[in-house]
């Protein structure tokens, strides 16, 4: 869907206590104050000096602001507290220098240093700065005195003075283009010709002060603004797999890029459809040798396809589970005519109870619901957007910080203030630049901890009345994998299997209703299907999976059984896990009193082996089977639903990566 977005994809044209007794000799008062006269001259210079130097040096310090690392999915600081990123978006830097009248977009078009001590009166820790692609690197007619050196110090600045206030600076790159086009606007994704030297130079230049974030991309809409496969595979390899008109980077060789100079910063990966979607985020996901990464989504619940809690609840905290996670742009429309706070509202709450953070869109006066402050001298907030944000941000600033467990990780050196002088300028490369490795051919699906379980391949769900079950695979298995069946019918006795194959999970319903989980661990090869035997001739459902990476020897983890009667959902969770990573299915057994057609949806996270999807008569009973991938959780459940109330039968088993 090709969004109408409330940034700069629409509205940039619009933005900008000696004795008492004993008394010492004194001399008098006239030689005081020849004396005076003739070193007055000195005092009044030293005083005008240090006027001079408050007014350019940075304000002192708030408070010791820590560096950042990644731990599991959680963004901690050096003395291992959780830190959720609560602040805002200070647009401006993205455009003003390419249109020529300046860096920033306010009172001072060189500095925003009268900004930054309002920021902190709203209670935020974190601003992000979107940067200019050409004006960072001084190239495709930028104006010297906006670009290049010049910007490159003032962001410097503006990044010394968030620090110095206690705010961590989130760089992003905002406005780029290819080739000799200037950087006017959004990109869909990052360009080859100029991306990866900007992201070399931004991370050599604060590659020493681990309190600052980049953000990769503002935000990607590759392949026409999809949620297709080709459109994530653009955005994690570039090159070959995109189709925007001009030569793509990837989200894999920038994290190369920048981890090549030796920045082990921590790295916000955004998705795609303007940074909305994260369908397939879990299955592309970009790795990183220094594991810093954390995902970043953009979310304007009036407009955007991701804007409701049953959205963030299948979409967004799948990846929450894996990633720190941060809505790096909020407000409460795309479009910026909802003056309401509705949506936003309930986005910082269920964003609040995940852990999560958020950045509000913009810090700027130029009109509109979006417009945060109504007055860059005073920070008053304007309308219901700016009170709604500035007054949750308040009732959070005074919370303590959460600590992790004990056992820390290797300290993140503490962060220092950066220098204030005007830097040498920094050489665009002229040439290629030096090959960097090649990105991964593809990451593991939903893999966690670099586990490395995918999906081989999945047989057709059957449904037949019958007696054995045969459950076919399309290809002969491969030597090692692990082969899984799942199968529902409704005789309570289940079914039994062939040599080599493992009950892993039973459960019967009050129905009679039996649900089963079967497992061939380190296969022989060549098997194109299986047969499970039963009493007698019944009606059943069911289907076998191939899995590589999974564990040869004792590969199941923990099991889960669990009965609902008369429900439209139900939940079954396994036992505490001992696996990172691991591989879970899932099959229920279903009754529907009076008969009918039974297709229930997987759980949030979940997606579906198959199921019958039959009309079946009133005694006859309905199969369904899912999987997740990349479990990292204690344990795991799935709560699958259907459209009528049905009598369920659930098991789930986890297996563990090898």
């Amino acid at each position: 869907m090709t969004e109408s977005r409330p940034d700069s994809a629409n509205t940039d044209a619009t933005k900008r206590g000696g004795d008492p007794a004993v008394q010492p000799w004194a001399p008098p008062r006239w030689a005081l104050w020849r004396r005076w006269r003739r070193w007055s001259w000195v005092i009044v210079l030293l005083v005008a000096i240090y006027a001079a130097v408050l007014q350019t040096a940075p304000p002192q310090p708030y408070g010791h602001l820590l560096g950042l690392h990644v731990s599991g999915n959680h963004l901690v600081n050096s003395d291992n507290d959780i830190v959720v990123l609560h602040g805002v978006v200070r647009s401006g830097t993205e455009y003003a220098c390419v249109e020529g009248w300046g860096i920033f977009d306010g009172p001072n078009v060189l500095n925003d240093d009268s900004q930054v001590p309002l920021f902190k009166s709203w209670g935020v820790n974190a601003v992000t700065l979107g940067l200019n692609e050409d004006c960072w690197l001084g190239i495709n007619g930028v104006s010297a005195k906006f670009g290049g050196s010049n910007y490159q110090a003032a962001i410097k600045h503006e990044v010394a003075t968030l620090v110095a206030h206690g705010i961590y600076p989130v760089l992003s790159l905002f406005w780029s283009a290819p080739g000799t086009e200037k950087a006017t606007g959004q990109a869909p994704m990052p360009d080859a010709d100029h991306s990866t030297a900007f992201w070399r130079s931004v991370a050599e230049t604060f590659r020493d002060d681990p309190s600052v974030i980049f953000r990769i991309k503002e935000e990607p809409f590759p392949s026409s603004d999809s949620d297709s496969t080709r459109a994530w595979r653009c955005w994690l390899n570039g090159g070959a797999y995109c189709s925007e008109g001009f030569a793509v980077v990837g989200m894999q060789s920038l994290i190369n890029t920048i981890r090549a100079t030796g920045a082990a910063n921590v790295i916000q990966v955004p998705g795609v459809q303007y940074a909305n979607s994260m369908t397939q985020f879990l299955k592309f996901a970009p790795t990183d040798p220094d594991n810093n990464l954390m995902a970043a989504v953009d979310v304007y619940p009036n407009g955007n396809i991701c804007g409701s809690v049953s959205c963030f609840d299948s979409e967004y905290a799948p990846v929450i589970a894996k990633y720190p996670f941060v809505a790096g742009e909020f407000g409460e429309s795309v479009d910026g005519n909802d003056c309401s706070a509705t949506g936003l509202t309930t986005l910082m709450t269920w964003f609040d109870q995940h852990g999560a953070g958020y950045m509000g869109w913009s810090w700027d006066t130029w009109g509109g619901c979006l417009q945060l402050v109504s007055s860059y001298s005073t920070g008053a907030p304007n309308g219901n957007w700016g009170n709604a944000l500035r007054n949750h941000l308040l009732s959070l600033a005074g919370t303590a910080p959460t600590a992790l467990p004990p056992t820390k990780p290797t300290p993140t050196p503490t962060a220092t203030p950066r220098p204030t002088n005007t830097p040498t300028p920094i050489a665009v490369p002229t040439t290629s630049p030096t090959s960097l490795p090649a990105p991964s051919p593809g990451p593991v699906l939903g893999s966690c901890n670099s586990d490395g379980i995918r999906l081989v391949e999945i047989g057709p769900y059957v449904s037949r009345f019958s007696s054995p079950e045969t459950v076919t695979l399309p290809r002969p298995s491969t030597p090692g994998d692990l082969l899984v069946a799942t199968i529902a019918t409704p005789v309570r006795a289940g079914y039994s299997a062939p040599p080599g194959w493992i009950l892993a999970a039973t459960a019967t319903s009050d129905a009679n209703q039996t649900a089963q989980i079967w497992y061939y661990p380190d296969n022989p090869g060549g098997i194109t299907s299986v047969s499970f035997g039963s009493p007698g001739a019944s009606a059943v459902t069911g289907a076998v999976s191939e899995w590589s990476g999974v564990a040869k020897t004792a590969p199941l983890d923990q099991t889960g059984v669990n009965t609902t009667d008369n429900r439209a959902s139900t939940n079954v969770r396994t036992g505490h896990l001992f696996g990172t990573g691991d591989l879970a299915v899932s099959e229920s057994a279903m009754f529907l009193d009076g008969g009918g057609t039974v297709k229930p949806t997987p759980g949030p996270g979940w997606s579906a082996i198959g199921s019958d999807g039959s009309s079946w008569p009133t005694w006859w009973g309905h199969g369904s089977s899912d999987y997740k991938l990349g479990v990292c959780t204690a344990t795991v459940s799935e709560s699958p639903a259907n459209a009528k109330a049905v009598t369920w039968a659930d098991t789930i088993a986890a297996f563990k990566p090898g």
